[in-house]
């Protein structure tokens, strides 16, 4: 949900790294992290499987993409596994 608001406020464009969809989710205010269901900000970028960071796809258009957008679990990224955004 965090990597899909990003896009919306970016025009369709993809963060370029961790960092920069990390201070964005930083940046969002409470009654947004609320409409979203997010209490705790620094579990929202972990991989509940695995328990490993995310990976983000850098800069990734979106405008002809769907379902959220791509990002990797570290440990699945050997694999080719690809999952969901939060």
């Amino acid at each position: 949900m965090v990597y899909t608001k990003f896009v919306q406020k970016n025009r369709g464009r993809g963060p370029a790294n961790e960092k920069e969809l990390e201070d964005f989710l930083n940046s969002l205010p409470q009654a947004d992290l609320d409409a979203m269901g997010i209490t705790d900000k620094s579990t929202v970028l972990i991989s509940p499987r695995d328990g490993q960071r995310y990976g983000v796809v850098g800069k990734v258009d979106m405008t002809m993409m769907t379902g959220g957008g791509p990002r990797r679990e570290r440990l699945g990224a050997r694999t080719g596994r690809v999952t969901r955004p939060p």
